[in-house]
Formats: structure tokens, sequence, C-alpha cells
């Protein structure tokens, strides 16, 4: 039996269905974590805890 190895790459975010096909779209579980942590991030300069900080005292997050 003859074998084939080869790597795959996965390209994120996935556009689901074919991006040639109208309707393809960007799944939010995708893209939302990453827009979150940008966001917070840009409140503070790039330090994400003491963005964190500043939307808990707004009231912008829930605490876990």
């Amino acid at each position: 039996m003859n074998k084939l190895t080869f790597t795959l790459e996965q390209h994120t975010p996935l556009i689901h269905f074919q991006p040639d096909q109208q309707g393809a779209t960007l799944r939010a579980s995708e893209v939302k974590p990453k827009l979150d942590r940008f966001i917070i991030e840009k409140l503070c300069g790039g330090l994400y805890e003491n963005g964190i900080k500043i939307a808990l005292e707004k009231g912008w997050i829930l605490k876990k």
C-alpha cells in the first residue's frame, strides 16, 4: 500500500460556503473574540489587562 503525506494549512477566518457564491459569510464565532480583544487592547495602548479594567469600570463587559 502506498502512503501519501502532506501538510494542510488553515486560513482563518474561514469564508463559509464558497467565496464566489452570493451569501458567503464569516462566522461571528470566528471574528468576535478577535475583534473584542483588538478593541480592548486599543482602549489602553495595546495593554489587554489594563483595557479589561477600563471596560469593566465602564460596564462595557461583564466579569466572568
